[in-house]
């Protein structure tokens, strides 16, 4: 009776230690995510006020799509499974228009309030996992609400002085519009990334991209000319960095729910916003600071899972 009853507890504890290590690496990619994320949001606030949305987003795109081509031709995707790859260029398609709206409200809005907006796209991920069917301990939803509140909080600042060209409800619109759309291609990512690997379905949404731009920016004549010489630099860097926090998301998804590491990816408002205040010398708001420690206690709490 007690040889039979030994073994069990080691294995549970076992068990119970993998599962834990790898969420925790799924929130760690997530967190690098969020990290590369949040640096070229920074960065693209700039182009897409010097050049408009439509190019910036445009270029930006070519820039990823130019890199992960050469990368698939020296180390090919794990597979080519037709439905997956369809599905993958329906999330391109939910990926372009949500990078559309935005850049269009990064071009028309205020920063401190289009990027929290955007970035609460973890919570419809995250509803959307749970009506799939996955499964969330206690703890993970206390820390991801904590985490969203505390995104919001340290993103948004209670007194804003709007200028001249964005009001208090410009861009929100484009914001809301674009949280729907990532929402739903970060959920989806959760079922196509482990059948065709990292890489392929970040490739799939930027060969997309130029095609979504083409048949919404020529009726609008939107000008799609090259970037000046001086906005080259920034465009490769937003493009190089967004494209490797999809790939980064990506990886989370092997060792944690889509759910939870969309919440945790979205933390890149929090992140543009420290970039603001350590770069262009933006101070933080009273809500903003203990809007950071609600982060990390979150994802603490995330990361316990019990």
């Amino acid at each position: 009776m007690g040889g039979n009853s030994i073994p069990d507890v080691p294995l549970r504890f076992t068990f119970n230690v993998k599962r834990r290590y790898n969420s925790g690496m799924g929130i760690l990619w997530g967190l690098i995510a969020a990290a590369n994320w949040g640096f070229a949001d920074f960065c693209a606030r700039f182009i897409s006020i010097k050049i408009g949305n439509f190019r910036s987003f445009l270029y930006m795109q070519l820039v990823g799509l130019l890199g992960l081509s050469l990368w698939l031709l020296i180390q090919p995707p794990p597979a080519w499974d037709g439905f997956y790859i369809l599905l993958g260029l329906g999330l391109g398609l939910t990926n372009s228009l949500a990078g559309l709206a935005f850049y269009r409200a990064f071009e028309v809005g205020l920063l401190s309030v289009v990027s929290p907006i955007a970035a609460s796209y973890g919570v419809i991920s995250l509803v959307l996992g749970l009506l799939s069917g996955q499964s969330i301990s206690p703890s993970e939803i206390g820390g991801l609400l904590l985490t969203i509140f505390g995104v919001v909080l340290a993103s948004t600042p209670l007194s804003l002085s709007f200028g001249p060209r964005a009001g208090p409800g410009r861009g929100v619109g484009f914001a809301l519009l674009a949280s729907l759309f990532f929402g739903i291609t970060f959920w989806g990512l959760g079922y196509v990334t482990p059948r065709l690997g990292g890489v392929l379905p970040v490739w799939e949404a930027r060969l997309i991209a130029p095609l979504v731009v083409l048949a919404l920016a020529l009726p609008a004549g939107q000008s799609l000319r090259p970037p000046t010489r001086q906005a080259w630099p920034l465009v490769v860097v937003v493009g190089v960095f967004d494209s490797g926090a999809y790939i980064l998301y990506n990886i989370g998804l092997e060792s944690a729910q889509s759910g939870i590491v969309a919440v945790i990816s979205s933390l890149f408002s929090a992140v543009t916003v420290v970039l603001a205040r350590l770069f262009l010398k933006e101070k933080l708001a009273a809500n903003q600071w203990p809007g950071l420690g609600l982060i990390f206690l979150g994802v603490g709490l995330v990361s316990a899972r019990f």
